[in-house]
């Protein structure tokens, strides 16, 4: 999937960001012996908020996705899949560049 971001660039403790991604997705599958597969088109658009704990190490408090996917399915309609992903982690940084 390809991205635009949007980051705050702040020296503060909290750095909040958004991304919008799109992209393909792969569908397989197999039920009774028969094989399945498809590609259709995916778009994930969130965002969340990360606490910075040292320069190249921050914790990821939360972040909010809504993830669609669409794939045509073999009776020439479309079949579409809406979720919503809750998450958080461990970010390490890896910029070069001290200010």
């Amino acid at each position: 999937m390809a991205t635009p971001g949007i980051f705050r660039r702040e020296h503060g403790p909290r750095h909040p960001f958004g991304q919008f991604l799109v992209g393909g997705a792969a569908l397989t599958g197999n039920l009774s012996g028969q094989r399945a597969s498809g590609k259709g088109f995916a778009m994930i658009v969130g965002g969340g908020v990360d606490a910075r704990v040292q320069t190249h190490f921050s914790i990821r408090i939360l972040e909010v996705d809504y993830l669609m996917t669409r794939f045509e399915r073999t009776v020439n309609t479309l079949s579409y899949q809406n979720d919503v992903r809750v998450s958080t982690g461990i970010v390490f940084r890896f910029n070069l560049n001290q200010r």
